[in-house]
């Protein structure tokens, strides 16, 4: 049953209104009487069933936008909104501007007692009048919002003209006010960020009123859950934004994107803005391969301010097909002087929309902190250069050699070999560079390996040596160590090869059980020095993802010297 009074005494009296007729009451017989009220009593139980299902709303709080403001005690205030392409529309709904009386409590501010709605398309430029609202002999619209019914018309364009203005409250002005216009066909608003013109533009109050706000979604109401518990929205811990990911299992088509804000109201006072969790920049992008290897970016979203954000933040993008989503921050330059409170993530609920539906309901959401999203992308960077590009160099070699060996054909056959052997390698390379993370029987035998290795690249220097010290410890390192430990000293032997005209190498790894150091070097031409810096860029990157020190030297002998740690 309708447990709020005030909304069954105006349910009773809208459905006697509409069902009693006929002879007066005192003319009535019993059974006209007894009629009536059985049928009373049926639309009564559809009524409270029909209002079980819907969700209870509450007026927002916090900061956000309000909505436009037309330059008061001007007579002419309209307002036109240009959709993309002709739509059939069939409904209308006009949101009020909301304010609090003390006397009155939540009251309509300033929405137009009189106005008309006139459409057309491209070809219509004078448009016809398709809707008349007038608050003298009209239902009045309180603080919800209006809407109107029509039949379908095909238009490309919308125009609101107010021919009798409200009043705004505080000043007593004549005004046109409105929080939200939505024009919509079937279940799309096609309004929804669409350009338009409007005859004024009242700004201020903090830049929260703007003709931009007429289409930007944000409405005065939260919409609550219409059954079940209130649900806890995510936020992440002060000082920390994670990327957040989502696997839908399937590969899909989005057209929209909605993102819930958390809301602040369920405290007294308010202890953060209205923008908690909502990042400055955010980048959210798709991809088909778990990786994100394919990705594209959906949104790319810059706030402005406090007043861009609401409770339903939406965005049409471009339908891409992914079965990946991710929302990230992007990070300002400088963030303490961005921000009043520590970097946050969160939202109360995301929906992807795809064909009206939300296809992202009960899909899991992975929190990946953004500095170990950045690390692994790092990472898998610097594998594929470091595996692929050490390859593809050892077949370049073998290439050269094959070239030499034209009239030799046992050593064609064993170059072509070789050659074959390392476009395998590469291609394995490719396929693992991924799961080489997470890998944890990789590098068993790093002392083995790296003495293979040695042999395989360096087979056409005059002279090597490799000295190694504490193999028990080396040998004990965790399986991520041991295999950046083996990237770096490939990616070292990489770079003599590449650019030192080297014929001999002396390579030395000591580890003591708490440290472990390599060093390389060379009798090549010397380091070429960039930037006023020796090191070369691929064995930065791979020190620093090891959380190491490395160095690079110029022996007065002309030698390069590579020395981690």
């Amino acid at each position: 049953m309708i447990k709020n009074p005030v909304i069954r005494a105006f349910a009773l009296h809208m459905v006697a209104r509409h069902n009693i007729s006929g002879p007066s009451r005192e003319r009535s017989s019993e059974r006209n009487r007894v009629h009536a009220s059985i049928k009373l009593e049926e639309r009564l139980e559809d009524i409270d069933s029909r209002l079980e299902e819907l969700s209870s709303y509450t007026l927002r709080s916090g900061v956000g936008s309000i909505g436009f403001h037309s330059v008061s005690n001007k007579d002419d205030a309209w307002v036109e909104i240009y959709l993309d392409k002709e739509y059939p529309i069939d409904q209308i709904v006009i949101v009020p501007t909301v304010r609090r009386d003390t006397n009155e409590g939540f009251q309509a501010d300033g929405f137009p007692k009189q106005f008309r709605i006139v459409a057309g398309t491209n070809d219509n430029e004078n448009g016809d009048v398709i809707a008349e609202y007038d608050s003298h002999n009209s239902i009045s619209n309180g603080i919800a919002p209006l809407v109107i019914s029509i039949p379908e018309v095909e238009i490309s364009w919308i125009r609101l003209e107010a021919t009798e203005l409200g009043i705004k409250a505080w000043s007593g002005s004549r005004t046109l006010m409105i929080s939200e216009i939505m024009i919509f066909s079937g279940p799309e608003n096609v309004a929804f960020r669409r350009p338009l013109e409007t005859s004024t533009n009242a700004t201020g109050w903090a830049k929260a009123w703007d003709n931009r706000f007429l289409v930007d979604g944000h409405t005065p109401y939260l919409m609550n859950s219409a059954t079940g518990k209130q649900s806890v929205a995510y936020a992440s811990d002060p000082g920390e934004s994670p990327a957040l990911m989502i696997d839908l299992e399937t590969s899909t088509q989005y057209s929209r994107i909605h993102l819930h804000a958390i809301e602040q109201g369920d405290t007294v006072p308010q202890a953060f803005r209205g923008d908690l969790g909502i990042p400055q920049e955010m980048r959210i992008k798709g991809a088909t391969k778990a990786d994100f290897s394919d990705s594209r970016d959906l949104l790319v979203y810059h706030r402005e301010g406090v007043v861009d954000s609401g409770p339903i933040m939406m965005w049409r993008i471009q339908e891409t097909p992914c079965r990946y989503v991710m929302i990230e921050e992007i990070h300002p330059e400088d963030p303490s002087q961005s921000r009043l409170e520590p970097y946050r993530i969160g939202f109360a609920e995301i929906e992807l929309i795809s064909k009206g539906d939300n296809v992202e309901l009960g899909a899991p959401v992975t929190a990946i902190p953004t500095s170990q999203a950045s690390r692994i992308r790092e990472r898998i960077a610097a594998d594929l250069h470091d595996e692929l590009g050490a390859d593809l160099q050892t077949i370049g070699l073998y290439s050269d050699f094959a070239m030499d060996s034209l009239d030799s054909r046992e050593e064609l056959v064993e170059s072509l070999q070789l050659i074959r052997e390392f476009t395998d390698r590469s291609g394995t390379s490719a396929k693992h560079c991924i799961n080489i993370l997470e890998a944890k029987g990789v590098r068993e035998d790093l002392i083995e390996e790296i003495r293979t290795l040695s042999k395989r690249m360096l087979a056409d220097h005059h002279h090597y040596e490799i000295d190694i010290e504490g193999e028990e410890f080396i040998r004990d390192l965790k399986p991520q160590k041991r295999i950046d430990l083996f990237l770096f000293y490939k990616e070292c032997l990489t770079n003599i090869l590449r650019h030192s005209e080297s014929t001999e190498v002396s390579v030395r790894i000591e580890s003591n059980g708490s440290s472990t150091k390599v060093s390389v070097s060379d009798n090549g031409i010397g380091i070429a020095e960039s930037n006023g810096n020796e090191t070369p860029p691929s064995l930065k990157r791979r020190a620093r993802l090891m959380k190491a020190k490395i160095r690079a030297e110029r022996p007065p002998t002309a030698e390069r010297s590579f020395h981690f740690r």
